[in-house]
């Protein structure tokens, strides 16, 4: 006597050769019941994928695996079709989502991390070579809305910097020191910086120290107060009269 394990091989070979030998038949009697039944046919294809999730995304991964292209192809196409309902999707999940949105963005930066840089320092070199106005503004709005951000990371960076920081300052100081003159009225200059710390403003340069054309010099004639807002957009530029 058979085993059950027999019987179902022996009936599945059965039903092998029965399709074989009528496959033209039921071929045919397959598609004209799709075309009398459109929709119970797709309900039906709906409930079995439904049914067997694990078949359907095997059996779709291997598609894509073998026809690449196609599959890039019929991606593209979707996604366009069907791009404004995406989007209004997406916008609705991240408003609903906030957190776990978040999440996400702090996942796929901590994995993409040099490629972000990277990516955002070429749109910042671009931006800054065809539209300096732009790139200036840009930076404003972003340093206005991160001002506790940019101090805290100011003050990590020095303190994990202090050797090139203070070769910075010292480079500082001998520029000053060799652009003061012998004649310079060091009284003048004291009273500059006073007013500047009891008025909380910067003591600017009007013509810089160090540029590539040409070297002002530290006498108070050459020196104004700016907030460091303006000092920091002047950088050492200047303008000729």
């Amino acid at each position: 006597m058979r085993s059950e394990a027999e019987r179902k091989k022996a009936k599945a070979e059965s039903d092998r050769r029965y399709y074989m030998k009528n496959r033209k038949n039921i071929c045919a009697s397959v598609r004209a019941h799709e075309k009398a039944n459109p929709e119970k046919v797709r309900a039906a294809h709906k409930q079995w994928a439904a049914n067997n999730i694990e078949k359907v995304r095997e059996s779709q991964k291997k598609w894509s695996i073998k026809n690449v292209e196609q599959e890039e192809r019929r991606v593209r196409s979707n996604y366009l079709d069907n791009r404004g309902r995406r989007l209004a999707e997406a916008r609705a999940w991240q408003i609903a989502h906030p957190e776990e949105r978040k999440a996400i963005l702090r996942r796929y930066r901590t994995k993409h991390k040099e490629k972000i840089k990277e990516k955002n320092a070429t749109y910042s070199k671009i931006v800054r070579m065809s539209d300096p106005d732009k790139f200036r503004e840009q930076a404003r709005d972003y340093y206005a809305r991160n001002t506790a951000k940019r101090y805290a990371y100011f003050k990590k960076w020095y303190a994990a910097n202090r050797v090139w920081r203070n070769a910075c300052g010292a480079e500082r100081k001998a520029a000053r020191k060799t652009a003061t003159p012998s004649w310079v009225d060091r009284s003048a200059l004291k009273e500059i910086y006073v007013k500047a710390r009891t008025e909380g403003l910067t003591v600017d340069h009007i013509v810089p120290l160090k540029h590539a054309l040409v070297c002002g010099l530290h006498v108070p004639v050459n020196l104004q107060l700016l907030s460091h807002a303006e000092n920091s957009r002047k950088t050492n530029t200047f303008e000729v009269a």
